[in-house]
């Protein structure tokens, strides 16, 4: 059964940020190629959401989150997101650099 995959506004917007960097560093052709990559990528997640693995973040937030690495070339990105009976919630797209989310993420409209 397929699961309907919901973006948060705050992933949306992590989107926007990271596709603007690729714009101004590299090019707007590949920050348009990174974000609709990165989108596809999303859409799949409906299909077999459980293969993928469990986010380190879940352990201190008390939450199964699991993770996808997203984007173009080696996946410098990571979706976090959260299964729900019905749905898939995307957190947050972050480089993998970045510091681990945190509990206001949970508390978004998912």
């Amino acid at each position: 059964m397929s699961l309907e995959v919901r973006v948060t506004e705050q992933a949306h917007a992590d989107i926007e940020r990271n596709a603007h960097w690729w714009a101004e560093n590299r090019s707007l052709e590949q920050a348009i190629r990174w974000q609709d990559a990165v989108y596809r990528q999303l859409r799949e997640l409906a299909l077999m959401p459980e293969s993928y693995g469990i986010a380190h973040e879940s352990v201190a937030l008390g939450v199964e989150l699991r993770h996808k690495v997203v984007g173009l070339g080696k996946g410098n990105y990571r979706a976090i997101f959260r299964i729900h009976e019905r749905h898939i919630s995307i957190l947050a797209v972050r480089r993998a650099s970045q510091d681990d989310i945190t509990t206001e993420l949970l508390d978004t409209n998912d």
